[in-house]
């Protein structure tokens, strides 16, 4: 799995994480009824809820007709319970901060007159336990819509999740582009058009953690791609077809150099300890870091270890048993360091290593 596909699944399996859909006949409205406080207030029971792993209060604000990239209320629902389940068996401690950074009230005037909201809004949130400790940061544009008293998210109210990352390695610039959905006619691939890039087709196939097919491509560019540069999702499906905007919402422009270990180095024990140069103060929206371990020969990941904290540049791998076996290669390996921005843009450093043979770790 991808890290973009790990970021998909993160945010729409836990958070509000609900995109923008199109607004025919849509017009501003100063007065719709809403107030900013309200959707503050909203977010902040689901802070509690989500906090004290009470699933039932946590897919309360969810409308009943809720739609997100294919995935429906009752299924946000078992997402909150498995990942709700780890939690508990793992003994740690959750927290969530939801940040509104702006609120837009408008009503749709058509056949009936329907209030929404769409919020822009920042979650960090951060697990810790047995002195371990995970934190990232994510962008989760939310739409809302008014039903009698209440304010409940009704999602993208499209079938598949549409995503677009800018991508760094230092020299060149790279669109991940990914489609993913829960819908049971989900096609095989879709077709991606946009500046600076020939049409291209989402051909290679996976899962993500809940199961959910996605379909995603790579495409390098010639120059770094500008802010609110859109790209166009056309996504066929057995019944119709959808056409999906995604813009491009920044670039991670430094890298997180490798210090060690030394590049081409020969690893001759374990544990071994992967240590980097912080970006994260000179990166707009930080997030969080990532550090990966690939075979050179087929690029298959040995291990992954996600939302490393942005005050953390220090991790130990090959520290146990099932670590060791995972990562048991005695062949030419590469250690990549990711930087992530909220919006899942990110920049990667990259050596090369060999690795030592498994060792009787506990």
């Amino acid at each position: 799995m991808t890290a973009l596909s790990r970021r998909l699944t993160l945010v729409s399996a836990l958070w509000l994480g609900l995109s923008a859909f199109c607004r025919p006949a849509a017009v501003r409205a100063e007065d719709a009824g809403g107030q900013p406080a309200e959707v503050r207030a909203l977010s902040e029971c689901w802070k509690a809820a989500v906090e004290e792993l009470d699933a039932p209060a946590a897919i309360s604000p969810y409308a009943e007709d809720f739609l997100l990239g294919g995935t429906t209320r009752s299924g946000h629902w078992r997402a909150y319970l498995a990942r709700f389940e780890r939690i508990r068996k793992q003994h740690a401690t959750l927290s969530v901060q939801p940040l509104v950074q702006n609120v837009e009230f408008w009503k749709f005037e058509g056949d009936s007159t329907a209030e929404f909201a769409d919020v822009d809004l920042a979650i960090r949130w951060e697990e810790q336990w047995a002195g371990q400790r995970r934190a990232c940061r994510m962008a989760c544009p939310l739409r809302l819509r008014r039903e009698g008293s209440e304010w409940k998210a009704c999602g993208d109210q499209v079938r598949t999740q549409c995503a677009l990352q800018v991508g760094y390695d230092g020299r060149d610039y790279v669109l991940t582009l990914t489609a993913r959905s829960a819908w049971p006619s989900f096609p095989s691939q879709a077709l991606v058009k946009g500046p600076g890039l020939k049409p291209i087709r989402l051909r290679k196939k996976g899962n993500d953690a809940l199961g959910h097919p996605y379909v995603t491509e790579t495409a390098y560019v010639a120059t770094k791609p500008a802010v609110g540069l859109t790209y166009m999702f056309q996504v066929p499906y057995k019944n119709g077809s959808e056409n999906i905007a995604r813009a491009v919402r920044g670039a991670v422009d430094l890298t997180p150099a490798i210090l060690e270990p030394a590049a081409d180095a020969a690893i001759a024990e374990w544990p071994l300890t992967v240590r980097w140069q912080d970006v994260s103060a000179s990166v707009k929206d930080f997030s969080n870091y990532e550090v990966h371990v690939r075979r050179l020969e087929d690029n298959a990941a040995l291990y992954v270890l996600r939302s490393i904290p942005a005050d953390q540049t220090e991790v130990t791998v090959g520290a146990t048993k099932p670590e060791c076996a995972a990562l048991s290669c005695d062949r030419p390996c590469r250690i990549e360091v990711y930087a992530l921005d909220m919006h899942g843009n990110y920049s990667v450093a990259r050596t090369a290593v060999r690795l030592p043979a498994p060792a009787e770790s506990d």
